[in-house]
């Protein structure tokens, strides 16, 4: 599922007529990096932000914050799937981590 900042970046990308390929040499990083990006793959770290932000000429807050709603709603469906149950398991076999 793409994310707030994949979709951003695909429609800037594609708005302006580049392929994937034109704007993963303009950033400096493999076409494949990007496709990651674009498709919510991958969270960029806040120096690829900067980098982005500097190579498209936009300002770089709203493409932090993006960024950074898309990692906290990644980390929350990982809580979701897999320690929700892990934890909801301990409760109900009242297994315990102490020690």
């Amino acid at each position: 599922m793409p994310s707030a900042f994949g979709r951003f970046l695909r429609e800037f990308r594609t708005d302006r007529s580049l392929s994937q390929g034109e704007l993963a040499a303009k950033l400096g990083v493999k076409s494949a990096t990007l496709c990651d990006l674009e498709r919510g793959r991958r969270t960029p770290s806040p120096e690829r932000v900067q980098r982005i932000a500097a190579v498209l000429n936009v300002a770089e807050r709203p493409l932090l914050e993006m960024a950074l709603s898309d990692l906290l709603r990644r980390r929350r469906c990982l809580y979701r799937v897999v320690l929700e149950p892990v934890a909801s398991a301990k409760q109900t076999t009242g297994a315990d981590d102490r020690r």
